[in-house]
């Protein structure tokens, strides 16, 4: 499956940030279901602004369903509106529209979610009674709205609108202490910048310690470990970032980045096999950069091994 940003229909149109973090909220979700292969958020946001045919997107990313929709924001009221949609046929599935205030917000993300793993669950002929989101760790609404902020700034690519994410993560984690997922983005967000700009101090350092607080609070924060394994690696750590990669895989069997990476740091090692067995999970995960590798003469060698 893969999750299109929903689009903004809110009459500001500065609330895309809004739309943009509920779209990755729920892919996050999804991913966490531990169900289903979800396409990266890179790759899916990818077809943004893009009237494509269902069937093309599903043919480009291989996936066999596309959620879509929207959100209409008007002060403290949200409305979200979603729908399932055969990549194949172009049927949909299933919509639904749901109306909520902003600190309902993570009770419409989870209903939505239910929603649509249990559709997905039937349309693939599973017991959708076995599909169950796994709750995440919560927000108060004022620091969850400067996360959402954050996340579409880290989110740009470019260094330095990544960098106006930084105080944003920061007043989140001010806010409520206790925010995993606002530490693990801003330790991210500091790795980014180390290794995008030429900046006076070394946040690598910064970037780990933002992790483990991450950690430290959910000990099942797959990405936190995931991204924290990449800042070892930046460190030459290489064995502890496969510890790190180890962990985020276990408790995310579908989580395609860290086996890429794990893959990476493998082969530093000198363990070629590993790190090819490593990039083709990825592959089949929905890796697409890892994809358009392998398939490449570069990653013939791998292509070929048995």
């Amino acid at each position: 499956i893969a999750v299109l940003p929903f689009l903004n229909m809110s009459d500001d149109p500065s609330n895309e940030y809004f739309s943009d973090g509920i779209s990755e909220e729920i892919l996050n979700a999804l991913v966490k279901t531990n169900q289903l292969p979800v396409i990266a958020r890179t790759s899916s946001f990818q077809f943004r602004g893009q009237n494509l045919p269902v069937q093309k997107i599903g043919d480009q990313l291989n996936v066999s369903h596309l959620l879509e929709g929207s959100v209409r924001r008007s002060g403290n009221l949200v409305r979200v509106t979603a729908q399932l949609i055969d990549t194949a046929s172009g049927t949909h599935l299933w919509s639904e529209r749901y109306d909520g205030a902003i600190t309902d917000i993570f009770a419409l993300q989870d209903e939505i979610v239910g929603k649509v793993v249990a559709q997905v669950g039937i349309a693939l002929g599973r017991d959708a009674s076995q599909l169950v989101s796994e709750q995440r760790g919560r927000a108060n609404a004022e620091a969850y709205e400067l996360y959402l902020q954050a996340l579409y700034f880290s989110n740009s690519g470019n260094p330095y609108e990544v960098e106006k994410a930084i105080p944003l993560f920061e007043q989140a984690v001010a806010l409520d202490p206790e925010f995993a997922d606002a530490w693990a983005e801003l330790g991210a967000t500091y790795f980014f910048l180390n290794s995008s700009l030429n900046i006076p101090i070394q946040t690598n350092p910064i970037a780990i310690k933002a992790f483990g607080r991450a950690l430290a609070i959910d000990p099942q924060h797959d990405s936190a470990y995931s991204n924290r394994g990449i800042a070892k690696y930046d460190l030459k750590d290489y064995q502890g970032a496969i510890a790190d990669y180890n962990k985020a895989i276990e408790i995310n069997p579908q989580f395609a980045d860290a086996y890429n990476n794990r893959g990476i740091a493998k082969r530093k090692l000198g363990d070629d096999r590993g790190g090819c067995a490593d990039y083709k999970k990825a592959v089949s995960l929905g890796h697409q950069s890892t994809a358009q590798w392998l398939n490449s003469e570069g990653g013939a060698w791998c292509r070929n091994m048995r």
